[in-house]
């Protein structure tokens, strides 16, 4: 099995299920471990252990998340807000992966895609986008795992890999 340090949520409108959008993003070269549905379904794209290449020198140490829709807040044609039943699952699933990976050196983190640093070529890009409640996710998440505090402040530079900051889980 291996590491993973944190849990990327991404946006995606390259098709509306987990199919379409494997076949559409890995012809870019792209990938996503797990696809949300509008309706709030989980559909697995890849198996943990894969590192489909989502953030750039992060894809190897995480697991990725896409939701269907497009959260930026500018593009207002395509504007959407995550759906009750989105918000749900990103909830459960991130819970379920935290859990899975927690070790005794911490938790995984939890962030989108361009708070992290240095994880695309596109310095406009933002992903998932300012309608996609990343600190709310954060905090639910850690209330759901009895935790006091939100789990996971994205690390502020990129740095080698065996020194990814972990969030430690309180007593």
């Amino acid at each position: 099995m291996r590491r993973i340090d944190g849990i990327v949520i991404h946006r995606c409108e390259s098709g509306n299920n987990a199919e379409q959008v494997k076949a559409a993003e890995s012809a870019r070269g792209f990938g996503y471990h797990l696809f949300v549905t509008r309706d709030g379904r989980v559909e697995r794209m890849y198996d943990d252990d894969a590192a489909p290449w989502h953030a750039l020198h992060w894809s190897p140490y995480t697991i990725a998340i896409a939701v269907y829709g497009d959260f930026v807040a500018a593009d207002k044609s395509r504007n959407h807000t995550p759906t009750d039943a989105q918000l749900a699952a990103c909830v459960t699933l991130c819970a379920e992966l935290v859990e899975k990976y927690t070790t005794s050196k911490g938790s995984p983190w939890i962030a989108g895609h361009t708070e992290l640093k240095r994880a695309t070529t596109d310095p406009s890009k933002v992903c998932p986008g300012e309608r996609f409640p990343m600190a709310w996710l954060r905090a639910k998440v850690g209330q759901r795992m009895s935790v006091l505090r939100a789990f996971g402040t994205p690390p502020s530079e990129l740095s080698p890999p065996e020194n990814l900051p972990r969030v430690k889980p309180s007593a």
